[in-house]
């Protein structure tokens, strides 16, 4: 499995993730020292299995960048944890350290659920 993480937007391309980011990563035992911006490109539709977005906002701009034929790949992550009710995960930039761990806590739950997802799937 390969997994990837690629912005709608080319303004942050090149740069390392916010400081809030890496410390509640750390604090979660996951390292983003070699992590890098990059924007999506054409061939990531082909490429990946799945594409999810991690608002509406997000989604409604890989739809129109995303060929006609591969739109069923493009999911919110969101709808990977019905449980919280809520379909955008909402952007931590320039928030505080608690902003940043409730956005960890939602992406969480929602690999936990695409997870499940994939193995049932599988059939494992």
């Amino acid at each position: 499995m390969y997994v990837d993480s690629a912005g709608t937007h080319n303004y942050n391309i090149g740069c390392c993730a916010d400081g809030a980011a890496f410390k509640v990563a750390r604090k979660h035992g996951l390292d983003l020292g070699n992590h890098r911006a990059r924007q999506i490109e054409p061939r990531d539709f082909e490429q990946f299995d799945l594409i999810l977005s991690v608002d509406t906002g997000t989604q409604s701009i890989l739809k129109r960048r995303c060929p006609s034929d591969m739109s069923y790949k493009l999911q919110l992550l969101m709808s990977y944890a019905p449980h919280f009710g809520v379909t955008d995960i909402p952007d931590p930039y320039q928030g505080d350290e608690q902003l940043f761990d409730q956005v960890y806590a939602l992406i969480s739950e929602a690999v936990a659920g695409l997870c499940d997802s994939l193995l049932e799937r599988s059939g494992e």
